[in-house]
């Protein structure tokens, strides 16, 4: 059902027991799934062969979780549960989500204007070790927070799990 009504469980006559979700087409989630694929179809068509991941290599269950969590996120943020106006740390949960989202677009600008190597693909950026697999996810984390949105968190969970693992190992294969 769309729409942006919550619960009905304070209508007259109402069981309280019974919570209608409502869900609408998330704005949001739409920008920062193009935030998300644009460098990333981007890397795909410019990568050097060598800065490729060798996926055979990768624990069977992370790249499931990874899979199944890439899925899940994509499906989940399309759509946006309507919610009761942000309060002010819902709304620093949006901020913080925007500047990792931002700081995400940084990384990658960084990998193309080098020689985009694996290293330079791992590389940290200041405080963040491997940005491009942690800052998405806690830029779409915070979004799940910010839209109080419980599907999408679980989503963002499981792909964190799996993608930042993955990951993890392969900047560890490199030194």
């Amino acid at each position: 059902m769309l729409g942006t009504s919550r619960s009905r469980a304070h209508e007259p006559g109402a069981d309280p027991a019974v919570l209608e979700l409502s869900f609408a087409f998330s704005p949001l989630g739409i920008t920062y799934l193009a935030m998300l694929f644009v460098p990333n179809a981007l890397w795909a068509r410019l990568r050097s062969p060598e800065a490729a991941p060798t996926s055979s290599k990768e624990n069977s269950l992370l790249l499931a979780l990874e899979r199944v969590g890439q899925v899940a996120t994509t499906v989940a943020a399309l759509v946006s549960p309507g919610s009761e106006p942000a309060g002010p740390a819902r709304l620093t949960c949006l901020g913080a989500s925007l500047v990792a989202m931002v700081l995400y677009e940084l990384s990658w600008l960084r990998y193309f204007r080098t020689d985009r190597t694996a290293r330079t693909l791992y590389r940290s950026l200041g405080p963040v070790p491997l940005p491009l697999a942690v800052l998405p996810v806690l830029g779409f984390l915070l979004l799940a927070v910010y839209e109080v949105h419980p599907l999408l968190l679980a989503a963002v969970v499981v792909l964190g799990v799996g993608h930042v693992s993955i990951h993890s190992q392969h900047a560890r294969s490199l030194r």
